[in-house]
């Protein structure tokens, strides 16, 4: 006697088709975190390497209030060659409020992005490592999705699809 077939999309787990949309999503979210931490270590690493030696002479700072003290801030940049000049140039997430001027560099000579001379690589390892958790975690639920459809289209009774 052949076995009953359980109807169309279910199995004992639930839904596989609902799996498949979950795991899209996420997979999704995930990416999308990816391209934000990716963006930004890129910029870092061409400040680091081969970016703007200069200061950042503050003009304003705005506290974001978080549990550890963090900041943004905007001011002048002056290169430290002094050819170049470059007004509201940003700043993000610093821990401590300067005073007067911090020392940073700007990945090009046209960006109005700055970042501390003093920690480039700590961050863009940081930022690297989280990409790659975010990378690991998008993989191993599209392959989750990809089983919950595998497992679905399976158990379908023949002839439908």
């Amino acid at each position: 006697m052949a076995p009953e077939h359980e109807p169309a999309g279910e199995d004992e787990s639930g839904n596989g088709k609902g799996m498949a949309i979950v795991a899209v999503v996420i997979a999704l979210i995930c990416l999308a975190q990816m391209i934000a931490f990716g963006y930004g270590a890129v910029l870092q690493i061409r400040a680091a390497w081969g970016g703007v030696p200069g200061v950042l002479e503050v003009e304003e700072c705005q506290d974001l209030g978080s549990v550890s003290p963090r900041w943004d801030c905007k001011g002048r940049f002056v290169s430290d060659d002094g050819t170049l000049t470059i007004d509201n140039v940003e700043i993000a997430d610093l821990h401590d409020r300067p005073v007067e001027t911090i020392d940073v560099r700007l990945p090009d000579r046209h960006s109005t992005t700055a970042f501390e001379d003093a920690s480039p690589t700590i961050r863009v390892l940081t930022g690297g490592f989280f990409s790659c958790v975010l990378l690991v975690m998008a993989g191993a639920v599209i392959g989750l999705g990809v089983y919950g459809v595998w497992r679905w289209r399976r158990r379908m009774p023949s002839g439908t699809s």
